[in-house]
């Protein structure tokens, strides 16, 4: 049991400092925030920055495979009824494509970021709603896992393979760097092809902190479960501890400065009120993270597992298109490029 806490604990902070760093770079370097959860609605409206957002899907999709052949044990994945995948995916696709391509969850780890109590108590509110429905449905007991931790890795390897994919992926930007001041490639272009490397990035530290397993996430919401595991929180915080002093310096910087691949500087978004859309969005993805114990991002990098989530994208993707037939005026109201630089938020 220590010895699972542990690696937890370890897979944890070294998949949130990724999610953190990945997120940092893409704001500082593309001008860009990242709401990887919304990419499936961005995809299928593909109104603007349709190739930078099929690039990021690339990334996510690519990071997956990376996974699968430095350590495949990180993609495996619990079964569940199928009614779970389905359900959940609708419920995950609805909430986002009802908050207008925003990203339900970034959206409050932003504010967070900014110390927004409306924010924190729109982030707990979620969390709170998740746990309640995994409670209720008794999540955890329904994913049927021979062996729960079998996913993780010697934490020894854990970093030695993520300090490898950490230095590739710092090597890809200061490359595309270079291209862009050499002109080898046009600002823009670079701008693009950094999705494809974020993407890769988020997705690598999605699978170093376990979340591609939905029993993880089941037995951190299930709280009528004996095993507790910490990971989500735990990837929460390591996550925050590098955005949030980033975007407080980001703030500052943006002032006076365009991001090295972006034309104007980055609206890092600021203290605001949270509208009706936003906290139904935010209850409705919330609702299908509990009942299935995944969201998309975690699914797509998952695509590579051979237990690949195909029932629950599948879903999500039905979400998208169902609230977009059905509440025309959701998809009409859509942000085109949410995440843009210079983009109101």
């Amino acid at each position: 049991m220590h010895d699972l806490l542990g690696s937890s604990i370890a897979q944890g902070f070294i998949g949130g400092a990724f999610l953190g760093i990945a997120s940092v770079a893409r704001m500082a370097l593309g001008g860009r925030i990242t709401a990887a959860t919304s990419v499936p609605a961005g995809v299928m409206r593909g109104k603007a920055c349709e190739a930078e957002r099929w690039l990021f899907l690339g990334g996510l999709l690519g990071s997956g495979l990376l996974l699968k052949s430095c350590c495949p044990s990180v993609l495996v994945q619990a079964e569940m009824p199928v009614w779970r995948e389905v359900i959940g995916g609708l419920l995950a696709g609805v909430g986002v494509a009802f908050v207008h391509g925003r990203c339900p969850s970034g959206h409050g780890i932003r504010g967070n970021n900014a110390l927004s109590l409306a924010s924190t108590v729109y982030t707990m509110a979620v969390l709170a709603l998740a746990a309640a429905l995994a409670s209720a449905s008794h999540v955890a007991s329904a994913m049927r896992v021979a062996n729960l931790g079998s996913e993780m890795l010697p934490r020894d390897a854990l970093i030695a393979i993520a300090a490898q994919l950490l230095l590739a992926h710092l090597g890809a930007y200061t490359l595309l760097m270079a291209c862009a001041r050499t002109n080898v490639l046009t600002r823009e272009r670079a701008r693009d092809l950094q999705s494809l490397v974020d993407g890769s990035f988020f997705g690598c530290g999605i699978g170093l902190s376990g979340l591609v397993s939905p029993a993880r996430v089941a037995h951190f919401f299930d709280l009528t479960c004996t095993s507790f595991d910490p990971t989500v929180g735990i990837v929460m915080l390591s996550a925050a501890l590098i955005t949030t002093p980033a975007m407080k310096m980001e703030r500052f910087r943006s002032k006076v400065a365009s991001p090295a691949l972006a034309p104007k500087p980055v609206d890092v978004p600021a203290k605001g009120p949270l509208d009706g859309t936003l906290m139904t969005g935010g209850a409705l993805f919330s609702a299908g993270w509990g009942i299935a114990g995944r969201f998309p991002g975690a699914a797509i990098v998952g695509l590579a597992s051979p237990a690949a989530p195909a029932k629950y994208l599948a879903a999500v993707f039905a979400g998208v298109k169902l609230a977009d037939t059905v509440l025309p005026a959701v998809h009409d109201n859509a942000r085109p490029c949410a995440g843009a630089a210079g983009a109101k938020r």
